[in-house]
């Protein structure tokens, strides 16, 4: 049984629930599916989306897909005798009421390895479908197999190395994404922070002809308004500007979920006032729709390491490694002897010793001793270069910040960087490539150079919320410290309440980068309490 919205597509074969687009150029409408055996082929190569299908075959088994970029959430849980998937965790206790019971495990894993997003959540038998992942519900029992992986596109044999044909590609990649991905919207409203990525968004969306307004939120700090960028954009494509300073963080309670009783974890509590005025502003507006460039300095290659050059001294062009340390270089205001250093390091790398990065800030020595879950995006195909498994892992980590949101039950959230189709051609395009000339995410920058304000495609800088969070947490220190050194993730053993008191009793550096560790944590310990209440 499937229940779903009236306008839910369904025939013969099966259900698509979401939206699903052709890849072909001609139409944006999903084709008619072919017969059972194919419907797999017929979903993730044919075509692309936000959904999850469903369709039984000829001997009885019935299978779940759920589509490559994760737009649409699959949680699921089982028994004995049914299998119950939704997409959100109210529609999921409401076909099956809950005993709500933490994972600890799930906890430990999160805390060890920030944004690795696996198949387990933070709720005893409650599980998701992962991207790109088929659930197969047969008389033999319940499979799951991974039919999309972004190794498939980081092969030599897909790679774009071309830079004109790269940056031509991008673009006709982007606009037909954007142009369906917002084709039911009638009034979608933009956050233009005036940075590159969502101001690409704003002038595809300008020249195809979507209207919408667009909303800046500035923070009181310098470093993070961004309003005279936003304004460049906003006079060039001619949309709507709403611009908001967002509360200063005295005025937060970090101590609010933002929404209850979620599988886990949602947005950062620091983000609490740029929801709330995203939210207040699309009511107000009318708008039915939320579009950020989230995902921007992943899917664009914005890495912070040596392995664009790596990546060219494993292929053997020492010439072009070279001219790609100078760009590097340039980009990160290093010396050539220390970005190459760095290269000739990677380059030489034979293994990696963990499958995702591990933070052991503040936790417990026994805490960090297991490896994560496996994952099928863990696991590296035979020369896989540096530069692609740092691309991909980082696109990898933008699904462990989707949904969970203040916005989510106001309107969907679109994020057409982070759409298949832009993943796959993102991956095909080399490290080296993103770096040329010294700047990052070169190849985006050039793609849309002739609609962008030059301001915007030539800018160095970077808007940032530093200031914003280290005030956050010296402006609500007591409580923060109280919920930590005294929450439940010391008192499971995950963290080490010493460690935690000393490190709010001692003197801070503005620049010391556990700040935004605390944070985190903070995040978590919130989410416990929801359902646990205080410890």
């Amino acid at each position: 049984m499937v229940f779903a919205d009236r306008s839910t597509p369904l025939d013969q074969t099966g259900i698509v629930v979401g939206d699903l687009f052709s890849r072909a150029p001609e139409t944006m409408r999903a084709v008619n599916p072919p017969m059972p055996g194919a419907i797999e082929r017929w979903l993730i190569v044919d075509h692309w989306g936000s959904y999850v299908a469903v369709w039984q075959d000829p001997g009885g088994a019935t299978h779940v897909v759920r589509d490559p970029s994760g737009a649409l959430p699959c949680l699921s849980i089982r028994s004995s005798r049914h299998v119950v998937l939704a997409s959100d965790m109210p529609l999921l206790n409401n076909m099956r009421p809950l005993a709500a019971g933490i994972d600890w495990e799930f906890v430990r894993q999160l805390i060890v390895y920030p944004h690795l997003r696996g198949r387990r959540t933070g709720l005893v038998g409650i599980e998701e479908l992962l991207p790109g992942s088929k659930l197969t519900i047969d008389r033999s029992g319940i499979t799951t197999t991974s039919v999309w992986s972004p190794w498939a596109f980081t092969h030599r044999t897909l790679r774009i190395d071309d830079a004109t044909e790269a940056r031509e590609r991008l673009r006709a990649t982007i606009v037909p994404t954007v142009q369906a991905l917002l084709r039911s919207t009638r009034k979608p409203l933009l956050e233009l922070s005036g940075g590159l990525d969502s101001s690409i968004l704003a002038v595809t969306m300008a020249t195809l002809g979507i209207g919408t307004c667009g909303i800046n939120l500035a923070t009181p700090d310098a470093e993070g308004d961004e309003r005279r960028y936003a304004r460049l954009v906003a006079e060039r494509t001619g949309l709507t500007l709403i611009e908001r300073v967002v509360d200063g963080p005295d005025r937060l309670d970090i101590a609010r979920a933002p929404l209850p009783h979620l599988e886990r974890p949602g947005s950062q509590a620091w983000l609490q006032a740029w929801e709330h005025a995203l939210v207040e502003t699309a009511v107000g507006q009318g708008c039915d729709a939320f579009v950020s460039g989230t995902g921007g300095d992943n899917v664009f290659c914005a890495l912070s390491s040596a392995a664009p050059a790596a990546d060219l001294l494993k292929l053997g062009a020492p010439g072009a490694a070279l001219r790609t340390v100078s760009a590097l270089a340039t980009l990160h205001g290093a010396s050539h002897w220390q970005v190459g250093r760095y290269a000739a390091r990677m380059a030489i790398r034979r293994r990696y010793r963990d499958p995702w990065p591990r933070d052991e800030s503040f936790v417990v020595d026994a805490a960090t001793r297991d490896p994560p879950d496996p994952h099928p995006w863990l696991t590296l195909p035979r020369g896989t270069l540096p530069g692609s498994r740092s691309h991909a892992r980082s696109i990898f980590a933008t699904y462990g910040h989707r949904g969970g949101s203040e916005r989510d039950p106001i309107a969907p959230t679109i994020l057409p960087l982070l759409a298949q189709p832009v993943q796959e051609l993102c991956l095909r395009i080399p490290s080296w490539l993103w770096v040329e000339s010294g700047r990052d995410r070169a190849v985006a920058r050039q793609a849309f150079a002739d609609l962008l304000p030059a301001a915007i495609a030539q800018r160095r800088t970077k808007g940032a919320v530093d200031s914003y969070c280290v005030r956050l947490v010296e402006q609500h220190l007591a409580p923060i410290r109280e919920m930590l050194v005294e929450g439940h993730l010391t008192d499971q053993n995950l963290l080490h309440r010493h460690a935690l008191a000393r490190w709010f009793d001692a003197p801070r550096a503005a620049r010391d980068l556990r700040y935004f560790r605390i944070l985190t944590l903070l995040d978590i310990e919130i989410w416990v309490r929801d359902w646990l209440g205080p410890p």
